[in-house]
């Protein structure tokens, strides 16, 4: 460090300064390693509740497909009412 080059007091209070700088640095990394973890957590609740959703979401499209398909829709019925014949 340079306090121990220069011997001045500057170079003391610079590299006092270095150390807590450093200090802070250690903070702020293992905060955000907190952050991560954490937003790791809630990624894995929202993810299933979306998988969850997208099953039931699957099952609706596929019971309105039901609906639609030909043997049950209204092209499989016998229409009533009047029908202009062709002519």
């Amino acid at each position: 460090m340079v306090a121990n080059v220069l011997n001045s007091d500057r170079a003391i209070a610079m590299s006092v300064e270095v150390v807590r700088q450093f200090v802070r640095f250690r903070v702020v990394a293992h905060s955000q390693d907190a952050v991560k973890e954490k937003l790791a957590q809630l990624e894995g609740v929202v993810n299933a509740r979306l998988d969850k959703h997208e099953d039931q979401i699957d099952e609706l499209f596929d019971a309105v497909e039901s609906l639609i398909e030909p043997e049950h829709g209204l092209g499989s019925k016998k229409l009533i009412g009047f029908t202009p014949e062709a002519g």
